[in-house]
This record gives structure tokens, sequence and C-alpha cells, in this order.
């Protein structure tokens, strides 16, 4: 489950997550929703962003020296892993 994955490494790093998912898009709509109820289940507050702000937040923690956690599932593939 990429879900709970993504939750995990945050709990375990401590570093900020941030789950890709673009409420514009229908597919990522559905899964928008089982992420906002897995976070509440597990009384969790990581960031959903659409994919440029996404970028944009993750780069400003990077600048800032930290990490950053892409929760993306399938949806952005290898192609995150070539951008950072």
């Amino acid at each position: 489950n990429w879900i709970d994955l993504g939750i995990e490494r945050a709990d375990l790093t401590g570093a900020e997550a941030i789950f890709w998912l673009d409420s514009k898009r229908a597919s990522n709509k559905i899964m928008i929703d089982l992420v906002q109820n897995r976070l509440k289940e597990k009384n969790k507050n990581i960031a959903i962003l659409a994919p440029y702000e996404a970028c944009l937040k993750s780069l400003e923690l990077i600048r800032a020296g930290k990490d950053a956690i892409s929760i993306t599932g399938n949806v952005l593939r290898d192609y995150l892993t070539d951008l950072f």
C-alpha cells in the first residue's frame, strides 16, 4: 500500500512528506479521497499538492537543506527520480 509506505517513511525519517496528487484530475480525486481517509485514520497531517505546487514545495525544502519525501504512487513513476 503506497499510502501507508509514504506515511511510514515520513514517521521513520521525520522528513516532511508530500502527496503529489492533482484534484483537477478525475483519477487523482479518487486517490485523494483514499489518502485523506487514511490520514484521518492515522491522525496524520501530510500535504496533498498538485505536481506543480509539490515540486515548488520540494525545492523549497531542499534549498533549506531539508529532506522531502515525495509520495506519488504511480502518478509520476520514474520521472520524479530523474528530477531529484
